[in-house]
């Protein structure tokens, strides 16, 4: 049984697994491994760049609400003092 398996081997190997580099599966194999680490690349480039835009948008979101905060905190204080200072 060994033997025959053994024997069939070649006939189920194709010519990427046998290593033919030559061969026009293995050039396609290899075209296809390169589109689909471009893709991949790509869309996770995309992906990584679409955090950082949201990170930095949320930053600057931030920096303005403490801004608005301080100086609604100013204008409330000056208003407090104005109407201490005229009574």
């Amino acid at each position: 049984m060994g033997n025959f398996i053994i024997a069939l081997n070649p006939f189920l190997a194709c010519p990427v697994c046998v290593g033919n580099p030559d061969h026009a599966a293995t050039l396609g194999m290899n075209m296809a491994i390169a589109f689909m680490v471009l893709v991949v690349g790509g869309v996770l480039g995309c992906l990584l760049t679409f955090i950082a835009h949201l990170a930095r948008k949320a930053k600057c979101a931030a920096r303005e609400e403490d801004t608005q905060a301080l100086l609604s905190g100013h204008e409330a204080a000056d208003a407090f003092v104005s109407d201490t200072t005229k009574k």
